[in-house]
């Protein structure tokens, strides 16, 4: 947890630094939100194609009765909700993040933009050579 604490208080400093006003925190948790599911996601695909499971990790669903409908729904329970529904109970519930800025020392965006990059580019780079491969 403790790397986790430090990344968003890098977050907090940077977005905070450069928006004004109450749309830091949903910017903050919608951006470290994105690259958590992007590295779940990966993580899903990695399981998947070293054995762990026959399918890619999914909840199926009848909602609807709609296909495409109920899909949406289950791959957004699965991999858009949990996220930022975490980072606000540890991060903003009770105003946790002033707490969190007093104990971590700010890295000037560092650890912020290598885990935004890190969770962007892994992805694509494991894709390209999965596709590499398949050929």
């Amino acid at each position: 947890m403790n790397i986790y604490y430090k990344i968003w208080v890098d977050t907090i400093t940077v977005i905070r630094g450069k928006k004004r006003g109450s749309g830091w925190k949903y910017l903050s948790i919608l951006l470290i939100s994105f690259a958590m599911f992007m590295n779940l996601f990966l993580l899903s695909f990695v399981i998947h194609d070293i054995g762990i499971t026959e399918t890619l990790i999914r909840i199926k669903l009848t909602v609807f009765g709609v296909q495409n409908i109920d899909k949406f729904i289950s791959f957004s329970l699965l991999y858009l909700l949990p996220q930022p529904i975490i980072n606000y109970l540890l991060i903003f519930h009770n105003d946790r993040y002033k707490k969190l800025l007093e104990i971590y020392p700010s890295q000037k965006g560092v650890l912020f933009i290598r885990y935004i990059l890190i969770s962007i580019i892994l992805p694509i780079i494991y894709f390209w050579i999965a596709v590499i491969i398949a050929k």
